[in-house]
């Protein structure tokens, strides 16, 4: 996604994986009123281990590196991947979103640097990036950001 593009804004029930009993964490999620909103996250061989269970959910798995790529591929239904860096990565968000994955990463340098100086420039090089979930501890500004972003020209200060 690049700034330019249209803007979604909505809530995510974000699951990260803190259990060897993947059955327990399949069974609790595969709740209509819960699947349609979970994204799992963990590593590659336990979501390996849970696709097993269940193919029905939608699946996060973290990538440092192009290529590390190849290898998450053999996740099956794979539709989403989390950048594990603190910064904005181009090329890997275009890597990924070239395969047809939707980017998640943590954007707290973008929360640091609006909270130091009210700039929205932090955020904004996630989203250029290709970053397309953004993971913040500011939502409640970040909203309004991307609210505003989306009525076609991002904000430099809030």
């Amino acid at each position: 996604m690049n700034s330019g593009d249209p803007i979604a804004v909505g809530v995510v029930l974000y699951v990260d994986v803190k259990t060897d009993r993947l059955d327990l964490m399949v069974a609790a999620l595969e709740a209509p009123e819960h699947a349609a909103h979970a994204l799992v996250r963990d590593d590659l061989s336990s979501l390996i281990q849970a696709a097993q269970l269940t193919p029905d959910l939608r699946w996060l798995v973290p990538v440092e590196h192009p290529a590390d790529l190849d290898a998450v591929a053999v996740l099956p239904g794979l539709a989403f991947v989390e950048i594990a860096q603190l910064l904005a990565d181009p090329e890997l968000g275009s890597a990924a979103q070239a395969r047809g994955w939707r980017v998640q990463q943590d954007v707290f340098a973008g929360d640091l640097s609006w909270i130091g100086t009210g700039s929205t420039e932090g955020w904004k090089a996630f989203v250029d990036a290709g970053v397309q979930l953004l993971q913040t501890d500011r939502p409640d500004v970040l909203v309004q950001v991307l609210a505003e972003a989306a009525k076609g020209e991002w904000p430099e200060t809030w």
